[in-house]
């Protein structure tokens, strides 16, 4: 693996955990 893979993995999975919490949140807010 090159660093580039490893950022773009580290990326991903940062993108991953946002999409997780904004929806946490619209879930939250919706529900209020």
């Amino acid at each position: 693996m090159s660093i580039t893979d490893v950022g773009r993995a580290e990326l991903r999975a940062g993108a991953e955990q946002w999409v997780d919490l904004h929806r946490a949140i619209s879930a939250v807010l919706t529900t209020n």
